[in-house]
């Protein structure tokens, strides 16, 4: 009891402290970002720090100082990123994806030559219940699944003993596509995953893609 109670206690403290580098990386990948398109500088090279003025010798040490913040950052949140044990993102993905599959299983099983031998003189599909699908592996054809076909009644609807039937059938890739693609807009639009998981990776990648975009401009033009 107290093991479990010291394993939720750490818990709570690791997310705790990924939300603090979380909010660490968003900060200096915005304030990155600002200083390096709005080209931002330093007048007469002096700041006013508590009525202090300091001279500043090399203006451009500031974005430096940004960047090596934000490399820290970046690689803090990653950091604690992988320590998190249930992120939560598997599970909302197979909570779509898996029910996809399976409702279009039965078209490929229930077709001429999807039947195991054992039920081809089977006529009444709606006696029939798959169960267990099993991903098997994946071809430039589709993927093919394992999955078990019980029946819950004969064709004259009385129970037989209890027995599965397997069998193995194939789902094209664009089916499977598909369904990638429903899971990953639920993730996006419909669970918090996306803000507390992804949406920082995006932001943290904002200044490098428009440090990219300027620079390499230039090098082509020069």
């Amino acid at each position: 009891m107290y093991e479990e109670a010291q394993k939720k206690m750490e818990a709570g403290e690791l997310r705790e402290a990924f939300r603090r580098q979380r909010r660490n990386l968003l900060i200096i990948s915005l304030l990155l970002f600002f200083a390096e398109v709005s080209g931002l500088s330093v007048k007469n090279n002096e700041i006013n720090v508590f009525g202090t003025m300091l001279s500043i010798g090399k203006p451009t040490a500031i974005t430096y100082a940004l960047w090596v913040g934000w490399g820290y950052w970046l690689w803090r949140y990653f950091s604690y990123y992988q320590d998190l044990e249930n992120r939560g993102i598997a599970g909302a993905f197979l909570n779509v994806f898996e029910p996809h599959i399976k409702r279009h299983l039965p078209r490929f099983v229930f077709r001429p030559g999807g039947l195991p031998p054992e039920l081809k003189s089977h006529t009444k599909y709606e006696y029939l219940s798959l169960i267990n699908p099993t991903k098997l592996g994946a071809g430039w054809k589709g993927t093919k699944y394992k999955v078990e076909i019980v029946k819950e009644r004969e064709d004259d609807g009385t129970p037989p003993p209890y027995r599965s039937y397997p069998t193995e059938v194939t789902i094209p890739n664009f089916l499977i596509w598909f369904g990638w693609l429903k899971a990953a807009t639920h993730i996006v639009f419909r669970t918090h995953v996306s803000s507390e998981y992804i949406l920082p990776y995006l932001v943290a990648a904002a200044p490098v893609v428009y440090w990219l975009w300027v620079n390499g401009r230039a090098w082509l033009t020069a």
